[in-house]
């Protein structure tokens, strides 16, 4: 059995999306579309109508401005800043460009520079690509480096001393992309490091920047709060290159559980897609609400627990004792929530350091989220959006029988509790 966690900040990559998601039919007012991804499944969104394939689709682009089709640059916001001219200046140009109607237009009389900055997980898979274009001999260039380690993504794979990922000399668009791995949470010392793209002028002239992305590898979607739906619609995983205009590909349709969901891919080793859509696939005969979306990058712990996991149920209820004990009860949700209880004993200081990592420091002790689910499923029963205990004691043993004389091992006991279900009405 193996266990798989998501854990701590941005573990959904469709939270504080650059680019608005799309919802068809409309969003009902009372339950809009925001709440579909607030970290908070008790709190759900619903569809206005109970019309054919309802679906919602997300951008999960990182970068901002992207494309640069808007006719000024959107204002910075908590997870992405905007593109910024370090030499040179740069315009947005719309008589040079490669899709939609503009690129950026980056000039100087020698060599200039500008970049943008991105927040993303360390540790996770990420795919970056880009489009440069160089007029009248000058050499265009692309970099991405690290800003918690000043290291730069170098083209074999790993981070190091400065270089350009792809280099144009060409007037003619140039694409490309790189698959890459951010440095992990111990190396960077954060949970969310911010990423710099560095777009460069070589000599004096103009060079053109378009279709430039960077996005996360998704291999989990989960759907938490699914009490309302049923089998007449057929939840699917789909994605698109091309926001759906003529690329649409099924990733993988989920098999509807109650109260949650889920299903598992493999990202491409092609170029990845940039857009995710939850289709239902069928008339509902209701409109259906959802408590959360979750697109997700899921790391396997290495050490899996001890004994498989406990799981209690919890029934939240009023209970009110009445005249001679008496007794009158209400359930307060849609559906019972859970309780997992998992011992783990780990041999070498890897898987120690792994779930001390991935696990209690990513989830800050239980203040941010973390994700639970087992492939196969044979305990849990279906995945776990919920929070940790506050603490989590790590017990350290010395094995003295050993012939070096010590082999170190560790103990720990992970207990997290589900987050409630939204309270929908189930006709």
């Amino acid at each position: 059995m193996a266990l798989y966690v998501i854990v701590g900040e941005k573990l959904n990559a469709a939270v504080d999306p650059i680019t608005s998601p799309a919802t068809s039919p409309a969003e009902d007012p009372l339950y809009p579309l925001s709440r579909l991804t607030l970290g908070r499944p008790d709190r759900p969104f619903r569809w206005g109508s109970a019309s054919a394939d309802p679906k919602v689709t997300y951008d999960l682009n990182a970068v901002p401005w992207p494309g640069f089709e808007l006719a000024t640059a959107p204002p910075a916001t908590p997870t992405a800043g905007v593109w910024t001219a370090d030499i040179g200046a740069i315009t947005r140009d719309t008589s040079i460009f490669s899709s939609g109607a503009a690129s950026l237009k980056l000039n100087n009389g020698a060599a200039g520079q500008a970049h943008a900055d991105f927040l993303v997980r360390a540790g996770e898979k990420r795919q970056l690509e880009w489009g440069i274009y160089a007029a009248g001999g000058v050499t265009s260039a692309i970099q991405l480096q690290n800003l918690h380690t000043g290291r730069f993504l170098r083209t074999d794979g790993t981070w190091g001393a400065a270089q350009d990922l792809d280099t144009n000399t060409n007037a003619e668009f140039k694409f490309g992309f790189k698959q890459y791995v951010v440095e992990t949470v111990d190396v960077c010392g954060a949970s969310l490091v911010w990423l710099r793209i560095i777009f460069k002028l070589g000599s004096s002239g103009s060079v053109y920047l378009d279709d430039c992305f960077d996005c996360p590898a998704v291999d989990f979607c989960g759907l938490f709060g699914t009490a309302q739906m049923d089998p007449v619609c057929v939840p699917q995983l789909r994605s698109s290159g091309d926001n759906f205009a003529v690329n649409d590909v099924l990733e993988a349709t989920f098999t509807l559980t109650k109260p949650t969901a889920h299903v598992t891919i493999v990202p491409s080793l092609s170029k990845r897609p940039r857009w995710f859509q939850l289709k239902l696939s069928g008339t509902p005969r209701i409109p259906y609400g959802l408590g959360e979306l979750v697109f997700g990058q899921a790391v396997q712990l290495t050490t899996s627990p001890d004994f498989d996991a406990q799981v209690e149920q919890l029934e939240d209820q009023i209970r009110r004792t009445g005249a001679a004990g008496s007794l009158s009860a209400r359930p307060m949700g849609s559906w019972a929530r859970r309780r997992v209880t998992m011992a783990f004993h780990f041999s070498d200081a890897t898987s120690y350091q792994q779930h001390r990592d991935q696990v209690f420091r990513r989830s800050r002790g239980g203040a941010f989220p973390m994700i639970l689910f087992q492939n196969p499923d044979k305990t849990l029963g279906g995945p776990l959006f919920g929070r940790a205990r506050e603490q989590q004691p790590f017990t350290r043993l010395v094995d003295v029988a050993t012939p070096t004389g010590g082999a170190q091992q560790w103990t720990t006991e992970l207990i997290v509790e589900e987050m409630p279900f939204p309270r929908l009405p189930i006709v």
